[in-house]
Order: C-alpha cells, then sequence, then structure tokens
C-alpha cells in the first residue's frame, strides 16, 4: 500500500541561514524544522531533522534521542543501519521521472565505523538516471557528529560546489527529499519513505523554496 505522503505534492519554505551562524542554530529555531513522514500519518517523529541554504549551500542537522541502542553503522552497505539520505534537484522539476545532471544523492553516518568516531559523508550516483551529476570528492562534504550513550547530533553541509546547477537567483525553487533510518526507532523521512521509488524518481521528492 502507497503510504499516504504518497499520494500529495508537497511544497514547503527552506529558511536562510547566515553564513556566520553555527550549523547548532537549525536544531534551536523551528523555522528550520523539516516535515516529517511519520507526523502526517499521526506518529510522532523520533528525530529532529532541520534544514537551511545560503550563498554557500544546504545545510542538514539531525538530532536524535531516547535510543536504547549504541549507534550502528554499515560503511558498504550504507543504508541499511543508522544513516541520513538526501537527495536534491537543483532545478525542481517535479514533472522528471527519472534523475538528471541536477538531482543529486547524499548520504551521512554519524560514524565511520565502530573504530573511526568520525561521520562518514559522500554523494552516491542516482538509480536509474537518465544523467548524473559528477560526483564530488568526499572532502568537500562538512560532517560533524556528537555521539551520545542516547543518541546523537549529525550536522551536514553540501557546499555549491558539490551541487551542479546550484543558483538560488536564478532557481529559488529545489527538488528535496531525505530519509533517516535508525537502527533503534526505524525509518523517518519526507515526503515518502521508500515504500515509494524516492530513490529513482525527482517527481516524489516535495518542492522546497528558498526564503529569506
Amino acid at each position: 500500500m502507497i503510504p499516504r505522503p504518497g499520494y500529495f505534492e508537497f511544497s514547503f519554505p527552506l529558511h536562510h541561514l547566515s553564513p556566520r551562524s553555527k550549523l547548532e542554530r537549525l536544531l534551536q529555531d523551528e523555522q528550520y524544522r523539516l516535515p516529517d513522514d511519520r507526523s502526517l500519518e499521526g506518529e510522532q517523529p523520533f528525530a529532529t531533522m532541520a534544514a537551511a541554504w545560503n550563498e554557500r549551500g544546504l545545510h542538514f542537522a539531525v538530532g536524535v534521542a531516547g535510543r536504547k541502542r549504541p549507534v550502528q553503522v554499515d560503511a558498504e552497505r550504507f543504508w541499511r543501519l543508522d544513516c541520513l539520505e538526501v537527495w536534491i534537484d537543483t532545478r525542481g522539476d517535479r514533472t522528471v521521472r527519472q534523475a538528471t545532471r541536477f538531482c543529486h544523492q547524499f548520504y551521512c553516518l554519524p560514524i565511520t565505523s565502530q573504530r573511526s568516531r568520525k561521520p562518514k559523508a559522500a554523494q552516491v550516483n542516482m538509480r536509474r538516471a537518465r544523467e548524473n551529476s559528477p560526483l564530488c570528492d568526499p572532502k568537500v562534504l562538512r560532517a560533524s557528529s556528537e555521539i551520545r550513550e542516547d543518541g546523537y547530533t549529525l550536522l551536514l553541509t553540501i557546499p555549491a560546489e558539490a551541487l551542479t546547477g546550484y543558483d538560488p537567483v536564478e532557481s529559488p525553487n529545489l527538488g528535496l527529499a531525505y530519509h533517516l533510518n535508525d537502527a533503534d526507532f526505524g525509518g523517518q523521512a519526507f515526503p515518502a519513505g521508500k515504500a515509494v521509488p524516492v530513490e529513482s524518481n525527482p517527481s516524489l521528492w516535495a518542492a522546497a523554496e528558498l526564503v529569506h
């Protein structure tokens, strides 16, 4: 059965963050909070998910608390355990059902492995893409995390140089979707989870309007 969010088209404002602001502000200010499919289904979200933009790129923040298990990751099959996946279309064309070079998929792990407590972020090719954007050097992605006994905080910046076609002035509307997988709580996503082919179909992503 298709989840309820899969029946609708969603749009929301993505607010500007001053380049001088710390990314932790995203979790403190409600204007940066992203919607989630759990609340749309009448359930409580397990994570705070926030995002913002500025001329330097896009910024994401995740806050997870109340876990009973330690953080777990799979560096090879990144989507299996604790992982944030983000899909971005810098042209925001929601009529396109196959990814173009303006469509991107990134993922971020709160830790690289049980031995390395540093986060890991990378770009991967879109599934069944008509044309893929060039994969960015993972070194340009800026990620940091704070691991606690009951959860974690994860901060990610995707710079403009990693986003083909990113131009907030000429193209102030983006396609955006995320899926937060949690080894303890399950999944949280917007606009819909992986019950629909969000990994390969940009028309299923929400429309994010860049606002000041």
